[in-house]
């Protein structure tokens, strides 16, 4: 899994953001990044999961140097440090994400759970090879 590096952001954060936007004029013609502050890796990011759903998953390291799959193509993100700076929002007194990455995997996982939506990313068509070790 490396050492990368990433954050993330619930929607409902990322709405309030939108919704402090219009009560601002200084976000007129501007753009800044919106994600919530925590940097997690992607271990860190697994073990969260884990603990939400209640599950221990099988986890299968790859040399992504050498394997005969696109990294894309069995894992949901792209394996590299993604960094946002998000001072700009606290600056132009924007709302800033306050949904922890437990807390808002925890709201989603109960929001599948309820509604159960179809999810399929055909970009991952190589999940059952790359379990199987290839």
């Amino acid at each position: 899994m490396g050492n990368v590096t990433t954050q993330f952001i619930h929607i409902d954060d990322l709405a309030r953001i939108f919704e402090s936007v219009v009560h601002t004029d200084k976000t007129i013609g501007q753009a800044c990044n919106v994600t919530h502050p925590r940097i997690v890796g992607w271990q860190q990011l697994l073990n969260i999961a884990m603990d939400v759903v209640k599950k221990e998953v099988k986890v299968v390291q790859i040399d992504s140097q050498n394997a005969q799959v696109h990294e894309r193509q069995y894992f949901p993100f792209r394996n590299v440090t993604y960094m946002l700076d998000i001072k700009k929002l606290e600056r132009d007194g924007l709302h800033v994400p306050q949904i922890d990455l437990e807390d808002g995997l925890t709201r989603t996982y109960k929001w599948y759970r309820g509604v159960k939506p179809l999810v399929q990313d055909v970009r991952m068509d190589k999940m059952d090879e790359v379990l199987r070790g290839v």
